[in-house]
């Protein structure tokens, strides 16, 4: 009815510019910076989609790519030095190229930081649990990919007994 209703619609921009007047919902621009500060990306939601999904509540204003950038790089979950690469982007295309290689270089899916992305602490592997510049290493083999308590081996052979016990001696 409200088409119907109105007189010189005779392009796709004026009815457009109709149907936003009559039933557009207006949003300050305030509350759109309020949305985009509190928007965080959401678990499943990929890189790529995130800036998108920004771009979307940005809409109702002329936001430029920077400040877009910006809400997109706070509202990643990993600690800020983590994602230093991704704030050298000045435009959404370098944006997008800088994503590919911020995954690069974390090289998996997993927080780099020490919680999750819902706050849980994360289960770390071992070459990234390093305490002082050390990696943790089993007690009974040596080995880094596990700890003495889930050592396949149950007891030392008595070479490798000999190996650690000659090198305990040279230490003292």
């Amino acid at each position: 009815m409200f088409v119907r209703s109105q007189r010189n619609i005779k392009d796709w921009a004026s009815l457009k510019s109709a149907l936003m007047e009559e039933f557009g919902i207006k949003l300050s621009s305030a509350e759109v910076h309020r949305r985009l500060g509190k928007r965080q990306q959401h678990k499943g939601e990929s890189l790529h989609e995130f800036p998108y999904a920004l771009m979307e509540f940005a809409k109702p204003i002329c936001l430029e790519e920077e400040s877009l950038i910006e809400y997109f790089v706070k509202g990643i979950p990993y600690a800020r030095s983590n994602k230093a690469m991704l704030y050298q982007a000045k435009n959404l295309k370098v944006l997008k190229q800088q994503i590919d290689a911020y995954q690069k270089s974390r090289g998996s899916s997993k927080p780099v930081n020490k919680y999750d992305l819902q706050g849980n602490k994360a289960v770390h592997d071992t070459k990234r649990d390093a305490v002082a510049g050390s990696v943790k290493k089993c007690f009974r083999c040596g080995n880094s990919s596990h700890m003495k308590k889930d050592c396949p081996v149950k007891e030392k052979c008595s070479k490798c007994f000999q190996d650690t016990e000659q090198r305990s001696v040279k230490q003292m």
